[in-house]
């Protein structure tokens, strides 16, 4: 088969990095994607000379490529080959040249533009614009950017890991209200500095016949659905009174074939997706939790079913929703009820239980007791929508021990109310309710009073809840802190290190593997305790802190004398 490239622009940023002897030089180099249906990859070729290339270097089946350990000031010849599934290989590309400089962008040269183009032409500062209809917005200049976090109003929308760095492709404006909108770019450079974009905009949007808006609680059936309505192909749009607080909308849905076809917008800002159903069928009764921040108080509220293959598709295809309303309380965290469907107690729980806590920075940690959890993805946990773990496995009908899931920094709000939602996979859907529960659930981590003979840490069939770290606190002793304790499973000899007051004092010694060590001592100088105020003693797992991954470690019988 001929294999024939398709490359309508090459675009060519530098960067910059440090090795220990002299400067060095990167490329990085992208393009349009071939559209042959049996393409299977691209060789980039580069050389000093034009059209005198080295060996070729495959890139996969990607648009972009960087090539290391150039020499800063060199000029370099690129051009590219197509490859398809049968080994044939294209012609060279166009060729194009680079020359590797020093000269780095400031953070704040960033800019956001706004495009009606696919190409990105006639692009203008998106700030102060006011758009509607489909649009490209994207950050510019893409050079010595590593990952760029986009946020609407507020909630996180997207994250863009490589060029080109853009809020959707392209951007409907129409999930938005009409009204003045933020979006806010977090910026991550090579070099791990990071700065935030914050750009002003307007949306204005004509109401048409299809997104005709209907007062909530309704019942109507709304959408494309075989002997029914069809006018509502695209989207239903919703409005309701203002509520404080987080507010959970309950809904039917028809016919949703997967988990990305239809999402679900509170006042422009995504917030979830609805719920997959048997083909051609009405489900049973969802709940979506809007979060309070996204929800005016005082004002009206535009709640919207988007289609994700309807819009903008000449083919439409089924989908339907009903019995639409707002409804439910969440519960503010701690909580120590036990929630879920539990044999002789709670079952107004059994497809899902939603909590809240307010903003925090940096991971999260949550404590949980588990119910009757049959397999490690019967319950799945999100934080503000995103599933981030699974809650662990008990024994049957029974309680488990307390167990602890980390909700990373990038998905919990630092200044606003978070939902965490206990999902039961089985459940949510389904006729036939199956046994779960949770509860004593709480965040933050607890500080144990010295002397502790408690084993913690993760330690197999028992302890999970303290993998990353455990803290204990101690009155304040004058002079040298004789700190006694037994480590389990400490496989060498910096993977548990040891903090008096913040500060770093030692390491865990070593222990047989899956085993308790015998007695050992470590010594808190005296001019990093406090002699008259309270102390803080910490075993910081170094593998675990920050890892997805958690090792086993634990720490039982600890004094200080």
């Amino acid at each position: 088969m001929k294999i024939r490239l398709s490359i309508s622009y090459l675009l060519v940023f530098i960067f910059l990095c440090l090795p220990v002897v002299s400067w060095a030089a990167s490329v990085t180099l992208r393009w349009q994607a071939n559209s042959e249906p049996d393409i299977a990859g691209y060789n980039l070729y580069y050389g000093t000379a034009s059209r005198s290339y080295g060996p070729p270097m495959p890139t996969g089946n990607t648009t972009s490529y960087t090539v290391d350990n150039l020499v800063e000031g060199q000029t370099y010849y690129f051009a590219l080959t197509a490859l398809d599934t049968s080994g044939n290989e294209s012609g060279y590309s166009s060729e194009i040249t680079a020359n590797a400089t020093s000269s780095e962008p400031a953070t704040e040269d960033y800019t956001l533009l706004l495009s009606y183009n696919s190409d990105r032409s006639d692009a203008v500062d998106l700030s102060g614009q006011t758009i509607s209809g489909d649009v490209y917005i994207y950050l510019n200049p893409e050079a010595y950017v590593s990952q760029v976090v986009f946020s609407i109003d507020g909630q996180t929308h997207n994250t863009e890991n490589y060029a080109p760095y853009d809020v959707g492709e392209p951007f409907d404006t129409t999930s938005l209200s009409n009204g003045s909108h933020n979006i806010s770019a977090s910026v991550r450079l090579q070099d791990g500095t990071t700065d935030t974009l914050n750009t002003i905009f307007n949306a204005q949007n004509p109401l048409t016949s299809s997104t005709e808006i209907y007062t909530l609680p309704s019942n109507l059936s709304l959408g494309k659905i075989p002997d029914g309505d069809d006018t509502h192909a695209d989207k239903v749009v919703y409005s309701f009174a203002g509520i404080s607080g987080n507010v959970q909308i309950n809904y039917e849905g028809f016919d949703i074939d997967n988990g990305v076809e239809v999402r679900v917008f509170v006042n422009g800002s995504p917030v979830d997706y609805m719920a997959e159903t048997a083909n051609n069928s009405w489900g049973n009764t969802k709940t979506i939790i809007l979060p309070d921040n996204l929800v005016n108080d005082s004002s009206q509220n535009i709640l919207t079913f988007d289609s994700t293959y309807n819009e903008g598709s000449v083919t439409k295809y089924w989908w339907g929703v009903r019995n639409v309303s707002t409804g439910s309380t969440i519960i503010a965290l701690p909580s120590t009820s036990p929630l879920g469907k539990i044999p002789d107690g709670d079952e107004t729980h059994a497809d899902k239980v939603a909590y809240s806590f307010a903003g925090v920075s940096g991971d999260v940690h949550v404590s949980y007791e588990g119910f009757d959890i049959d397999n490690e993805v019967e319950v799945r946990v999100f934080v503000n929508g995103r599933p981030v773990d699974y809650m662990t496995e008990t024994a049957n009908n029974s309680w488990g021990n307390m167990k602890m899931i980390t909700l990373p920094d990038n998905l919990v709000n630092d200044w606003s109310q978070n939902i965490l939602t206990f999902d039961s996979t089985y459940n949510e859907g389904s006729v036939t309710k199956y046994w779960w529960g949770v509860r004593n659930v709480s965040i933050g981590s607890t500080i144990i009073a010295l002397p502790s003979a408690l084993p913690l840490g993760k330690i197999p069939d028992g302890d999970e809840t303290h993998a990353d770290k455990v803290v204990y606190s101690f009155e304040g002793i004058s002079g040298d802190v004789q700190v006694n304790c037994e480590g389990f499973d400490i496989d060498n000899e910096v993977e548990v290190r040891v903090f008096v007051n913040g500060n770093p004092v030692d390491y865990m010694a070593e222990t047989a593997n899956n085993s308790w060590g015998n007695m050992k001592m470590i010594i808190l100088p005296d001019n990093l305790v406090n002699d008259s105020s309270q102390n803080v003693l910490t075993f910081d797992s170094t593998y675990n802190e920050g890892s997805v991954t958690k090792y086993w470690w634990g720490v039982r019988n600890v004094t200080v004398q």
